[in-house]
């Protein structure tokens, strides 16, 4: 039996020309999702120092045993905290289409108890400009690194584990969403299917 299906295949092979063409469709409507990475090592001793006129020790900022005055002084996170291009470098990489540096679209988001400091990222600001204009939006991967000068860092409770949220855009939802785990000095790598148009 296989070999009457084979020669028929190949009779047909034999007896009609084919060719093969690929065809890309320009798919419209493609959201890029938020990305929310919480991390321990946050807390800059040189902005901490400043604002707490020089008291920036550890046990300066103890207000109780396993109690800092970070967790509960949204202005000390706020002016103590690293700005996101000292701490992370971001790219949107595309093989058809412009690349594009992305840490301007990075913005701290919220405090995760007990000492993690969140940052978003929203590259929502660049739909309607280089992605608009690319064939094959759909390609553009990103690429987050983090990294820390430790000998500036203050840090409390390390847990050196980093949730990574991915989420809808223009949205942060404080641990409403389930986080990958993410672990020092690993590269992963993370592929999002759109399943709705929007």
């Amino acid at each position: 039996m296989f070999f009457v299906q084979f020669v028929n295949v190949w009779t047909y092979y034999r007896e009609y020309n084919f060719a093969i063409s690929i065809e890309e469709e320009y798919r419209e409507n493609i959201v890029f999702p938020g990305v929310t990475l919480c991390i321990d090592a946050w807390l800059d001793s040189v902005r901490t120092c400043t604002y707490t006129s020089g008291k920036c020790a550890k046990s300066d900022l103890t207000y109780s045993v396993g109690l800092y005055y970070v967790q509960i002084d949204p202005d000390l996170r706020k002016f103590g905290s690293f700005p996101p291009d000292e701490l992370f470098h971001c790219t949107m990489r595309n093989p058809s289409c412009e690349s594009f540096k992305c840490v301007e679209s990075m913005k701290v988001s919220y405090f995760r108890a007990p000492s993690q400091l969140c940052y978003t990222l929203d590259v929502g600001a660049y739909q309607h400009g280089i992605v608009s204009k690319c064939k094959s939006p759909w390609m553009y991967t990103l690429e987050l690194k983090y990294r820390v000068n430790r000998s500036r860092v203050i840090t409390f409770l390390p847990k050196n584990i980093y949730p990574l949220i991915v989420h809808s855009p223009n949205s942060t939802f404080p641990d409403a969403l389930t986080a990958i785990t993410l672990r020092p000095g690993t590269v992963y790598e993370l592929s999002m299917k759109q399943a709705a148009r929007v």
